[in-house]
């Protein structure tokens, strides 16, 4: 728990699958957050595989009053950085970064 509150940067990827999760995962965000609300950011990956858990994620991040901002709304263009055999189009990948409302109130999610 230390470092989670030394942290000034939560980073995740490919979370945003499991509509019985999204509860827990925002309050774990919204926690981390609220700890120094001047300092802290997280960074999310996220791929649009289903967009019903895409829409509860984003409501969900709203009510709680939490700011989002688009950092890429396609990954698609962004180089590699490390070769695999597998690969994915990753056009439907978005990277997002949640802030505290505290700082920025009139923020608006816009998707």
């Amino acid at each position: 728990m230390s470092a989670f509150r030394h942290a000034d940067v939560l980073i995740a990827a490919d979370v945003i699958y499991d509509i019985t999760v999204i509860d827990s995962l925002v309050l774990v965000v919204k926690s981390f957050l609220e700890q120094d609300p001047r300092a802290k950011q997280t960074i999310f990956a996220i791929t649009k595989r289903n967009m019903a858990s895409f829409e509860l994620f984003l409501n969900k991040i709203r009510e709680h009053g939490i700011n989002c901002s688009w950092l890429t709304k396609n990954c698609a263009s962004l180089p590699k950085v490390f070769e695999c055999t597998f690969t994915q189009d990753r056009f439907d990948v978005q990277v997002a970064r949640f802030t505290s409302n505290l700082l920025c109130p009139h923020q608006q999610i816009v998707v």
